[in-house]
């Protein structure tokens, strides 16, 4: 399994390639992101992208980029801050924000979906509360992880205030 971790920093995973606008210990790819990616057509089987979609100028080109990337089928798995948290808008290289929506244009479902030539099916979502290693926090991210999920969309218009979740977890499969 051929594997791409971008933006991997000094955390790249475990059997990956990966790259990072900056050279450090496990960055095996020096490259900027908003320049495209420089691997040929359909050459991996996975692409992780943790916490860094929301620094991105050009989002839609970096979503098409990795969707040339992928093999037909191939998997993409993100990560990155839900729109109403403190870490979303707080860290200044931020550029953009995610709600539960956010992919759901790069799918054919989606009347909208014309903004991009990407497509891809969305496998699993799921708004995280918080990702804190303390365990009552553990125990309190698993108990209103689960009532987030539960109706994503009634809380982000009604809750996402009132109890801020963190992160959102996004699986997708590159459609061919």
């Amino acid at each position: 399994m051929k594997i791409l971790d971008i933006g991997c920093g000094r955390n790249k995973r475990k059997d990956a390639i990966g790259i990072d606008i900056v050279k450090l210990e496990g960055v095996d790819v020096v490259c900027n992101l908003e320049e495209g990616l420089p691997f040929k057509d359909s050459v991996f089987d996975l692409v992780y992208a943790s916490h860094v979609l929301e620094h991105v100028h050009n989002f839609i080109q970096l979503m098409e980029e990795i969707w040339r990337v992928l093999k037909p089928n191939g998997k993409l798995i993100i990560d990155v801050p839900f729109f109403a948290h403190e870490h979303a808008y707080g860290n200044p290289t931020h550029i953009r924000f995610f709600t539960w929506n956010s992919f759901h244009y790069f799918t054919s479902e989606n009347p909208e979906n014309y903004i991009s030539k990407a497509r891809f099916k969305i496998l699993k979502r799921k708004i995280i509360w918080s990702t804190s290693p303390k365990l009552y926090m553990r125990i309190l991210n698993k108990f209103f992880t689960f009532i987030v999920n539960l109706f994503p969309r009634i809380y982000s218009y009604y809750f996402c205030y009132i109890l801020p979740c963190e992160s959102l977890h996004v699986e997708m499969e590159a459609i061919k």
